[in-house]
């Protein structure tokens, strides 16, 4: 099991070429794929993506790409006249438009991508290449161990909580049959001190106690509810992507404890049913993270 929140890093260098690729993750229903500085390497966008496809099923992932050639006349700038014509024919028609003034500056135009764009001199792209996937492959390797290092974490302290629900549930369990049997005596002591000795309808007062009976009798809620308990348990060693099969089972837990809330009519199962629900809460904060 895999948190969705994690950091790695990875390096490469070959003849004075240096790539460093940063890789940070945090939690998100899907996979989400941000490439970061790829403006001068377009090529290497889609096998980067392949690369995080193959290690991630969720979480957004932000890839940072960083070069340097430490060999002299190794980096220089290509101009793209075209846009550069483009953006000043585009400033003088819109200023001559709206009546203002054009302030377009050659600085202006040297913050631009799009105008001028770094290369590297005498290093092909396949080399490139090879060395921004072995850096990113790196970091891809340190993110995942971050975040099997916190899915641990996460995991242990789902034990913890699923096992004081369960505990509560059994508590629940012990005791419904308690709250039937004593609704039945007190139903029979208020009809009696009502009637004032009167003669009891011994049959109205059976159908009064099984009506009561029947809407808080929560024992195929509590049997679901330790189905779903168990399945979640088992759900935790399994390999891969958990955290939406994870929701799935909180959904339906949740459905449960709330019928049983409902059919509550004793302060202790009341109360047992509160903790359930707030340790209920808790995990699904928690699987909010879980890949």
């Amino acid at each position: 099991m895999k948190s969705m929140t994690g950091y790695g890093r990875g390096g490469a260098c070959a003849d004075g070429l240096i790539v460093s690729v940063e890789v940070k993750s945090v939690n998100h229903r899907f996979l989400d794929v941000a490439l970061k500085n790829f403006k001068s390497f377009g090529f290497a966008e889609d096998a980067v993506k392949k690369l995080v496809e193959k290690r991630a099923a969720r979480g957004h992932i932000e890839v940072f790409l960083s070069c340097s050639d430490e060999r002299e006349d190794a980096v220089s700038l290509k101009i793209d006249y075209n846009i550069a014509n483009e953006y000043l024919r585009s400033a003088k028609e819109l200023c001559g438009k709206l009546g203002i003034k054009n302030d377009l500056t050659f600085t202006a135009l040297m913050r631009d991508n799009d105008v001028f764009k770094r290369q590297f001199n005498g290093c092909d792209e396949e080399t490139l290449l090879a060395l921004i996937k072995q850096s990113a492959g790196s970091a891809l390797d340190e993110l995942n161990a971050a975040r099997e290092r916190e899915g641990k974490f996460i995991k242990a302290d789902l034990k913890t909580k699923l096992a004081g629900i369960k505990a509560d549930i059994d508590e629940i369990s012990a005791r419904a049959p308690a709250v039937l049997s004593e609704y039945g005596k007190k139903l029979t002591e208020r009809i009696k001190e009502l009637l004032a000795g009167a003669e009891i309808d011994e049959a109205r007062l059976l159908n009064e106690a099984a009506f009561f009976a029947d809407r808080a009798c929560v024992d195929e809620e509590i049997e679901r509810l330790k189905i779903h308990i168990d399945g979640f348990f088992e759900t935790l060693e399994d390999e891969g992507a958990t955290g939406r099969k994870m929701d799935f089972i909180l959904q339906e837990m949740n459905r449960e404890i709330n019928t049983i809330g409902g059919k509550a009519n004793d302060i202790r199962l009341a109360e047992a049913v509160i903790r359930v629900k707030t340790e209920l809460e808790k995990i699904r904060e928690q699987c909010q993270n879980i890949e």
